[in-house]
């Protein structure tokens, strides 16, 4: 029990960076990523995303995170968002720019980068923010018992 113990006690995935881009790119009003922090954490082996984002035209359509060629996950769009529509009570979407996703790392490499990309309301895409870390590599306790046995043969002719 104690070796368990040693292994839960590091995070799953460490050393997280956030880079977010400036809101005035692409007609953002306002973007924020919440989750995960920079040199944050995370006990699972995913990583948590959420903040808002505000477009001028209104509300994005869709909310990603991609590597090249690839789509990890699609975020939850639309939560409830009263400290935006306090600033912008002007611009509609406000009230529900929120998001949330959850990115799965384990298909990544163990230094990994991805990217979190919107669909904006006339069609484009922008990069929100690059996210990147770190994680454990997945390991288990099991030590196999059995060695396999190869024999070949031709049979008989």
């Amino acid at each position: 029990m104690e070796r368990l113990s040693r292994v839960m006690s590091v995070p799953s995935v460490h050393h997280l960076a956030v880079t977010s881009t400036s809101p005035g790119r692409r007609n953002l009003r306002e973007v924020s990523i919440d989750t995960p922090r920079d040199g944050g954490t995370s006990d699972a082996w995913a990583v948590r995303v959420g903040g808002h984002l505000l477009s001028e035209a209104g509300p994005v359509s869709e909310i990603a995170a991609v590597v090249p060629g690839s789509v990890l996950a699609v975020a939850t769009t639309g939560l409830p968002s009263p400290e935006v529509v306090a600033r912008h009570p002007d611009v509609p979407g406000a009230e529900a720019c929120g998001f949330a996703l959850l990115v799965d790392t384990l298909g990544l490499p163990q230094r990994f980068e991805f990217r979190v990309r919107a669909a904006l309301p006339d069609g484009s895409r922008v990069k929100v923010a690059a996210i990147g870390g770190e994680r454990r590599p997945l390991t288990t306790a099991y030590a196999p018992r059995l060695q396999p046995l190869l024999v070949t043969s031709l049979g008989r002719m």
